[in-house]
């Protein structure tokens, strides 16, 4: 966690100047996340790279070629500069960058960037007049002095100035305070990223939420690090027993903030919505199509579509591609995206609601769970300004009926709550249940996969079916290009389907000398299931696009058929 900065005579933080927002330490995570190499190093220059490219951190040091390219120079000294943000606020272990224990959950979402700065700003000493203080502990301690539970800028720093502590920095030629405020607002802004508040936008006030007590959350400060002669002390023992102290508050946050969002949510007779005038999105929506014809894929930019309320569109470049990976990722780590997959095993109970063993109990007990859609959609009632997305992957895979139940109701869009005939269902547990209007349903669904449930009528009529086609303009090899056309004419023609047909994913960056491993590992086995096992029927087809100049089939009728090069 945080590593001592220097002292200095004011409130400093240093790190929060330069970066505000939690958006910055989350890139920081990620972008170390993914710049591991086969044995787990980090490469600074790797790290660097991402955090230009994937989360533009540093956009105002890009300069513009004349070709329209980014250029970076001086990529390792720039990220020099940035580094004790990361150091101070606990994503590396050390000069290494190696992720710390916490920063390992966020990168594998185990936990929110808000859980992640919680707890950092519990670890975060700085010294101030050879003093050890905590900013976090002397705002909570300002509000139980001051009988206090909404503050704003001016009360933090009042906070700080009763403590005689300076939040500016000393002009060294008048004596007196600069009065820039930037420490006081980046505080600020952290403290609105907590689990502790809730920020007011109108009046810019923030407001204690969480269910235990002030002086409560205060006892789990450790002051062995706040000790008033701790300078040197802290310095040498920071680091002793930091990750055992994170698991105890990680432990007990998370735990609490469970407990907090089921109090917190109530249920949906509380809460008024109003109806959905923004109509770019269906609510329920699913995406269907040939195998490898972009499905999943497209599932990212759809979401964030949604997220923004902007039509939707592929990214044109990589670099976009990165940049909606990013953001749709820092959606599912605040809870507003959540992607799951049916299969046969799914139920009601991993979906809505359904009874898990208490592993906190002493004894064999059960306690009442809610599954992946009822956390999402009740995250969603309790915030009706903002839009919230489910995918559900392969959504024919499993029993539709038995895992929607009553949704299937719910779910139509007249019926969603806010809107004209809203509705309501008790579940099994006696809890109240709505699906809010701002809960988008995306599903995904193969429409090859004729020997797995097919969707529920019932549910069909209340979802907008999107198709994706095979798109043969996205293959840059004209060879692979114009093979993938004649197959597929060739098997409309022959199967009088569109839904069995073979998609451009599995020619996008190959070339034509690829063509056996594609065909052998990926179209020869589709190829058997379109025509049920017919050795000759898949014979048939291959013959006809294949360039028997250059490839030859192989049949040793000891195993299925497959193509090899003519070598010359």
């Amino acid at each position: 966690m945080p590593a001592i900065v220097n002292n200095h005579n004011f409130l400093y933080f240093d790190s929060l100047i330069r970066n505000q927002r939690a958006n910055s330490i989350l890139s920081f995570i990620m972008a170390t996340y993914h710049s591991k190499d086969n044995v787990g190093h980090v490469d600074q220059e790797k790290v660097a790279r991402r955090l230009i490219d994937a989360y533009n951190l540093f956009r105002n040091d890009i300069r513009k070629s004349e070709t329209g390219s980014g250029n970076y120079p001086g990529t390792i000294e720039k990220f020099k500069k940035q580094y004790t943000l990361g150091r101070e606020f606990g994503v590396w272990t050390g000069k290494d960058l190696n992720l710390s224990y916490l920063a390992e959950k966020v990168a594998k979402q185990e936990i929110t960037i808000r859980e992640y700065l919680s707890i950092a700003l519990f670890n975060f000493v700085e010294p101030v007049n050879q003093k050890m203080i905590n900013p976090l502990k002397i705002v909570f301690e300002g509000m139980i002095n001051n009988g206090l539970d909404t503050i704003d800028t001016n009360k933090v720093k009042y906070f700080f100035e009763q403590n005689e502590i300076p939040v500016d920095p000393i002009d060294e030629t008048t004596g007196e305070n600069k009065k820039n405020n930037n420490a006081l607002n980046s505080l600020y802004d952290l403290l609105e990223n907590t689990v502790f508040f809730t920020y007011n936008a109108e009046n810019k006030t923030l407001t204690y939420c969480f269910p235990k007590p002030l002086n409560e959350v205060i006892a789990k400060f450790n002051t062995h690090y706040l000790c008033d002669d701790g300078f040197n002390l802290a310095k040498t023992e920071i680091g002793n027993d930091q990750e055992k102290y994170c698991q105890y508050l990680l432990k007990d946050v998370l735990h609490i903030q469970n407990k907090w969002e089921e109090t917190k949510m109530g249920n949906c007779l509380d809460i008024t919505l109003h109806p959905r005038t923004d109509t770019t999105h269906p609510v329920n929506q699913i995406l269907y199509g040939a195998p490898g014809t972009g499905k999943t894929y497209s599932t990212a930019e759809l979401a964030m579509a949604i997220i923004k309320r902007e039509p939707f569109k592929l990214s044109a470049s990589a670099e976009e591609r990165q940049q909606i990976l990013a953001q749709y990722n820092r959606c599912i780590s605040v809870g507003k995206i959540v992607f799951t997959t049916f299969h046969q095993s799914y139920g009601y109970e991993e979906f809505i609601q359904g009874l898990r063993p208490d592993t906190d109990s002493s004894t064999l007990s059960f306690k009442t769970t809610d599954g992946v859609f009822k956390q999402i959609a009740d995250r969603a009632m309790s915030d009706g300004e903002n839009n919230y997305v489910i995918i559900i992957d392969e959504i024919n895979r499993g029993n539709i009926s038995k895992i929607f139940g009553e949704l299937i109701t719910l779910i139509e869009e007249d019926k969603r709550w806010g809107e004209p005939n809203q509705l309501n269902v008790t579940l099994p547990s006696g809890e109240v249940f709505a699906v809010p209007n701002n809960l988008y349903i995306v599903g995904t669904m193969n429409s090859a996969d004729k020997s797995i449930s097919l969707i529920d009528t019932a549910l069909r009529r209340r979802f907008s079916f999107v198709e994706q086609k095979p798109d043969s303009s996205l293959i840059l090899d004209l060879s692979l290009k114009k093979l993938l056309e004649n197959l597929n004419n060739q098997l409309v023609k022959d199967l009088n389907s569109t839904d069995l047909l073979i998609g451009h994913s599995y020619f996008i960056n190959k070339s034509i000398d690829d063509l056996p491993f594609i065909f052998n590992s990926s179209i020869i086995p589709l190829l058997y299931e379109y025509y049920f096992d017919n050795r000759k029927k898949v014979l048939s087809i291959i013959n006809s696009v294949l360039d028997s100049d250059k490839f030859k089939v192989i049949d040793d009728n000891v195993g299925r058929l497959r193509i090899e090069e003519i070598r010359q």
